[in-house]
């Protein structure tokens, strides 16, 4: 089993006071068939979704692929550093 997805289910969020209490939105259905956009976006994390929001309101068509769901990754964890030096 892939160590990211152990302690979770595919598209779901884990147990949590924020799970329990946020009103989440249906899960979207996958992609199918041919797509057009102007910019495709690969991750769904705080990067891929402030740029494809920045992106639309400047008038671009984006289609944002995430293969669990939006945060999923390092943004949804504390999975992110930056070093310095």
């Amino acid at each position: 089993m892939n160590p990211l997805y152990r302690n979770d289910t595919a598209g779901e969020f884990p147990a949590s006071w924020y799970a329990a209490t946020a009103d989440l939105p249906p899960q979207r259905p996958s992609l199918r068939g041919n797509q057009q956009a102007d910019v495709c976006i690969i991750g769904a994390g705080y990067t891929g979704l402030t740029a494809a929001l920045r992106l639309a309101q400047a008038g671009r068509k984006v289609i944002v692929l995430e293969a669990h769901r939006a945060g999923f990754g390092a943004s949804g964890r504390n999975g992110g550093q930056v070093g310095s030096g």
